[in-house]
């Protein structure tokens, strides 16, 4: 027949360090973790030894900071991470990683971030906005790189700068614009290095 074993490991104070029950030599159920002074740190849920359900990571004062699913071992569905007990980011995982749409948000809840993956890495149009909502920069990824146009806007929308890289490089021309619309600046750049600089005034 099965055996389980109740185990408790305790902090040098004395204080429990980790709970949690082994059967048949594998961790089975739930696995809670405290601190030295008896906050709970850590939450998961194993089967046969494997994470396998809801993992819940808090901060020493009970703030929650993490919340994941595990699939064999492995990161699946939601996870959410918190920054002083409010979502800071909800990104959706696949077989461990990344996969589609990730949303970043401000202390109040705005989102402040959009970003796209593709097996664990960025990939396609990733765009920031600013507290009034309106899009502040826009890059395009592939493979987990920068690939293709970067433009960073003004405030009152209008396009401070457009850039355009290769490969995580600036490859192409970098512009930059006045706030009242009118081009200030050309540099041209391959492979990360600039060779030719240009300026418009009016």
């Amino acid at each position: 027949m099965p055996v389980d074993s109740e185990i408790s490991e305790l902090h040098p104070n004395g204080q429990v360090k980790e709970k949690y029950t082994l059967k048949d030599g594998k961790v089975e159920g739930l696995v809670s973790a405290y601190s030295p002074a008896g906050a709970l740190l850590h939450t998961a849920n194993f089967v046969q030894g494997v994470l396998n359900g809801e993992s819940v990571t808090y901060t020493p004062d009970g703030l929650m900071a993490q919340k994941a699913n595990f699939k064999d071992g492995k990161l699946e569905g939601e996870l959410v991470t918190f920054l002083n007990g409010k979502p800071n980011m909800k990104a959706l995982c696949k077989d461990g990683k990344q996969e589609g749409e990730t949303l970043f948000y401000s202390p109040a809840g705005a989102v402040i971030g959009k970003a796209l993956y593709k097996g664990g890495k960025l990939n396609g149009v990733s765009s920031w906005f600013g507290h009034n909502g309106q899009v502040s920069k826009t890059s395009l990824y592939r493979d987990g790189l920068l690939n293709g146009e970067t433009l960073e806007y003004y405030p009152n929308g209008k396009l401070r700068m457009s850039s355009v890289y290769k490969d995580d490089l600036l490859h192409g021309e970098v512009k930059t614009f006045g706030d009242d619309g009118k081009l200030k600046q050309t540099v041209r750049y391959e492979n990360g290095k600039p060779v030719e600089q240009g300026s418009k005034r009016n």
